[in-house]
């Protein structure tokens, strides 16, 4: 286990944090972290930069605020690079005996000049898939935070001696909840892990105006169709397979109902699949896939719905599952994890502890039929508790306790 970080007072300077990530891309550990980062509100708190390996649509939100970046995978088209490259190739040619050797060379490079570049007092890295990042920490001894999100599924990505790294070095690790935390802690993690829930952005919502019966023209649905959605990237986890045959069985019990998928299809060959299965059973006109939305036309669509269903097969948490709670949508999921961590009342969703189709096909019927007690007040109000302001107030607080020591103005941080 990491060594219990000794702090000592320095003159009430701010803590200097470089974040990093993977994609910047629409996704729901990209958006937990683009909200810290933009809503950070502590003078003892100042974000330095935010380092991304590929160039998402996040980035272009990150531009409007003037916080730095660097993306890895465009730093080859920068000059510092072949500054740094050319000396490490007659330093050590070994890096040519294969293409991983290459790769990590570039990596390298790319973390040596993020870390000269942007002076801070700690790394913060997003996901525990961040290994190259983590593993550069470790062998220059620079603390860091891993904020994690992830479930046992994606371990297979780690090796042993990086799952050591993870579960060893880490000055502290924020898990986005009790479930994502009890994965770390099977692995070994026994102290220094807090638990910060990802954040919804409640003011944006409450300031757009909806046109739910306008968006329903537009995608040929009759305002008395109960309309059930489900959002996501388009990935064996998120079971888009599961959704098409949940569809399947209940319009053939009749039901007047249409189903709608907001996510990133990436035009790979199961989104090709899920669109001509859907073909092949006669859905195609039922099932609607939109594929990615932004900002409020994602919500808009999000809005039409009248119902979502979660297909996971494992969730650390859900953050559209918040979002459908928050405009007041019942909720029908598979227990996938971290659901459980939202669904506290039994009057704003199902979980089917089961994973028969049959059995939460059912649970769909009754809301459909009314004989599920929908409380739309409870609903909004206990996603209200996942707002920003309120995750960032907990969130801040984690950080301040292990770094700041607020509370006693003869420990600040030292390393």
């Amino acid at each position: 286990m990491s060594t219990i970080i000794n702090q000592k007072h320095i003159n009430n300077k701010p803590l200097n944090i470089l974040f990093f990530t993977t994609t910047s891309a629409y996704t729901g550990s990209e958006i937990v972290l683009s909200n810290i980062i933009h809503n950070i509100n502590s003078s003892n708190i100042k974000s330095v930069a935010w380092i991304s390996y590929f160039k998402g649509e996040l980035i272009e939100k990150n531009r409007k605020t003037h916080i730095p970046h660097l993306v890895i995978y465009e730093s080859v088209r920068s000059i510092w690079f072949w500054a740094l490259l050319i000396p490490s190739i007659f330093k050590n040619k070994r890096y040519f005996s294969s293409l991983k050797s290459l790769y990590s060379l570039y990596i390298n490079i790319s973390l040596d000049y993020a870390h000269k570049k942007f002076k801070s007092d700690i790394w913060y890295i997003n996901t525990i898939l961040q290994k190259e990042t983590l593993k550069y920490a470790y062998n220059h001894q620079i603390p860091c935070i891993v904020h994690a999100h992830e479930l046992e599924q994606m371990l297979p990505g780690l090796n042993k001696q990086e799952s050591e790294i993870l579960v060893n070095y880490p000055q502290l690790i924020i898990a986005c909840s009790h479930t994502a935390a009890q994965t770390l802690q099977i692995l070994g993690r026994s102290e220094n892990i807090e638990i910060c829930y990802p954040t919804i952005d409640t003011q944006k919502i409450d300031d757009i105006k909806f046109y739910p019966e306008v968006r329903r023209q537009i995608l040929g649905i009759s305002p008395q169709s109960f309309v059930w959605c489900m959002s996501g990237t388009l990935d064996q986890n998120k079971n888009p397979i599961k959704f098409i045959e949940i569809a399947q069985k209940i319009l053939n019990q009749g039901y007047d109902c249409h189903f709608l998928w907001l996510g990133n299809n990436s035009d790979s060959a199961l989104d090709v699949f899920c669109k001509k299965y859907s073909e092949k059973l006669g859905l195609d006109n039922k099932i609607i896939w939109l594929g990615l939305l932004k900002n409020d036309e994602y919500y808009q669509y999000l809005n039409v719905a009248n119902g979502f269903v979660l297909t996971s097969s494992r969730e650390s948490f859900s953050i559209v599952s918040l979002e459908a709670l928050y405009l007041q949508k019942p909720i029908v999921s598979f227990d996938c994890g971290g659901i459980n961590e939202i669904l506290t009342s039994p009057q704003i969703g199902k979980i089917v502890k089961s994973w028969n189709t049959d059995e939460i096909v059912e649970a769909m019927k009754n809301v459909m039929d009314n004989q599920f007690k929908f409380n739309k007040n409870l609903a909004k109000e206990i996603a209200q508790k996942f707002s920003i302001e309120n995750q960032m107030e907990q969130w801040q607080k984690i950080i301040e306790k292990y770094f700041l020591k607020m509370n006693n103005p003869e420990n600040n941080y030292e390393f």
